[in-house]
């Protein structure tokens, strides 16, 4: 049981996880056109999956890592409109690369720190030529009750249309308590 709650699952590690004191991390999934969900490593209570748009081109893929911390020194996105309570960092494997705009359903980040029917503001960066940040949006959802707790589900909207044409591979997906856009995940 997690958090009292009588059917709640326990957070499974990813297959191939890897952790550390900062921060866990998975080695790189190959996505579908399709789209489909990609396992958050299990780090410091949370975890689960994440549903993300199918690349509009066959053979990319993504490796995430998750933490609590901002670790990466200086070279960090600029602040989002609150403290973040969650990081996804991901890397793909193209520097050209499009997400479709179909979002599937499924995908579920779990943690005993969220709370139920309270909002929560997903806000995404890439990274630009190394040290520069290019925001790719935001979006709000309500966590709900979930297989492994309180969970927040369609987070990986803010990926969605966009391109990474040569701006680079690497960027962030941060939560953070509270509802600061209109646009709901």
């Amino acid at each position: 049981m997690q958090g009292g709650e009588p059917d709640v699952k326990p957070i499974p590690a990813c297959k191939g996880q890897t952790t550390t004191k900062q921060y866990a991390s998975v080695g790189a999934k190959t996505l579908s056109t399709k789209g489909g969900t990609l396992c958050v490593p299990r780090f410091k209570g949370w975890g689960g999956s994440i549903s993300y748009p199918g690349p509009t081109a066959p053979g990319i893929t993504m490796s995430l890592i998750s933490s609590t911390t901002a670790y990466s020194g200086p070279l960090w996105p600029p602040n989002p409109p609150g403290p973040p309570i969650f990081y996804i960092q991901f890397t793909v494997s193209s520097s050209s690369v499009t997400f479709g705009s179909k979002v599937p359903k499924g995908g579920e980040l779990a943690s005993k720190q969220l709370k139920v029917n309270k909002p929560y503001t997903v806000d995404a960066a890439l990274t630009a030529f190394g040290s520069l940040w290019e925001n790719l949006g935001e979006c709000y959802t309500k966590a709900s009750a979930g297989t492994y707790g309180p969970s927040l589900t369609g987070i990986g909207s803010v990926l969605a249309g966009h391109g990474f044409a040569g701006a680079g591979t690497r960027g962030v997906i941060q939560i953070v308590p509270g509802k600061f856009v209109s646009n709901r995940c």
